[in-house]
């Protein structure tokens, strides 16, 4: 949302430049819809920024407990 308010951007406009409705967006903001990595990367595109993936970090599998 910083960005938005940097750019002046609205809500509706940024709706209008992912090409999806602003309930849609709105939802997706306040987390009672999901965002997916596909929408995210538009959304960054409509605004001129860039995406950075997070990096993923194999976790080791934990030793089963030990029967004594």
């Amino acid at each position: 949302m910083d960005e938005l308010e940097r750019q002046g951007i609205t809500l509706a406009e940024l709706a209008r430049r992912m090409g999806i409705k602003q309930p849609t967006l709105c939802g997706m903001l306040r987390g009672s819809s999901n965002m997916t990595l596909k929408t995210m990367a538009r959304m960054a595109l409509a605004l001129g920024c860039t995406l950075k993936a997070p990096r993923l970090v194999l976790v080791e599998e934990a030793a089963p407990p030990s029967r004594s």
